[in-house]
């Protein structure tokens, strides 16, 4: 009976020792030494996760046994075991090169027609309601397949509850070999504030210089996931179920569009929300104008 009851202690101890919670703070840079705001934290064990502040600062708990996945727009992902955090202050992140046969010079004055595409126009008679650190993309067909410009992103959405979120834009190839959005189109990250958020939000993307590919690409909404006195007040509440307290509208119609939708967490992996061949699917009223 002693033998039994020591190795379920010695068990009971290693099984305490893997899942109790660490906390981890630490700076994320590239490797010239600069700050690195608004990269995605997410743990690989669990729905659990963090944006970088401005100083690139980021603090998380996690489980001692756990692992992190770190993301920044424009830099190779990184995997790092909580241990291995524990032993440094800073994670320096490597930019991502582009092939140089994919690197194209454009004039942009060449493109003069008017091109509109994607759902903006829906009769918006559904909604989705996306908390910090949701993401999804929606894929943008090329109706011409022609080349052009991508001058502006409109949406139609409300912010809601006592927190109001930031949101992320973002532009995505798509990963032929996945079948599911790629890597990011440019390497500035859009931020979106609060005040800038209307029911018929126009984004001006025109500086940007965003190619329209012949083959389509994704458009990508991220609610950012940041450290805030407001959003730490209710964060018990957003784990308790009460998730009114902040969340993001978007306003969606049942149509038929053959256009696939996907839905992700702080990058951590994307999952299709429903197969293109329905007749019928919720899709969000995103859509964008250009030039070609």
């Amino acid at each position: 009976m002693k033998l039994r009851f020591l190795l379920f202690f010695a068990l009971l101890q290693n099984h305490l020792a893997c899942t109790s919670q660490v906390g981890l703070s630490f700076h994320i840079m590239d490797t010239l030494g600069n700050a690195l705001s608004f990269s995605n934290v997410v743990s690989v064990l669990e729905r659990k996760g963090t944006t970088s502040d401005k100083a690139g600062y980021v603090y998380l708990q996690l489980a001692a046994d756990d692992s992190i996945l770190i993301s920044t727009v424009g830099y190779r992902k990184q995997i790092w075991p909580v241990a291995e955090i524990l032993k440094t202050d800073t994670i320096r992140m490597v930019a991502e090169v582009r092939e140089l046969q994919n690197v194209r010079i454009i004039n942009f004055n060449q493109f003069k027609n008017f091109i509109e595409a994607g759902f903006f126009n829906g009769h918006e008679p559904h909604s989705w309601q996306f908390m910090p650190g949701s993401q999804f993309a929606i894929f943008m067909k090329n109706p011409l397949q022609k080349m052009g410009w991508v001058k502006k992103v409109k949406i139609k959405m409300k912010s809601e509850g006592s927190c109001p979120i930031n949101f992320r834009l973002r532009f995505l190839e798509w990963d032929s070999i996945n079948n599911s959005p790629g890597n990011d189109l440019i390497k500035e990250s859009i931020i979106v504030p609060v005040e800038k958020q209307k029911r018929h939000t126009i984004i001006d993307v025109s500086k940007y210089h965003i190619v329209f590919p012949t083959n389509g690409f994704f458009v990508m909404l991220e609610w950012l996931k940041e450290e805030n006195p407001c959003s730490k007040k209710i964060a018990e509440k957003e784990v308790a179920g009460l998730r009114r307290d902040f969340h993001t509208t978007i306003f969606a119609t049942f149509k038929n569009t053959g256009a696939p939708v996907f839905t992700n967490y702080l990058d951590k992996g994307w999952v299709l929300l429903h197969p293109v061949h329905h007749d019928t699917v919720l899709t969000p009223d995103v859509g964008i104008e250009g030039v070609y």
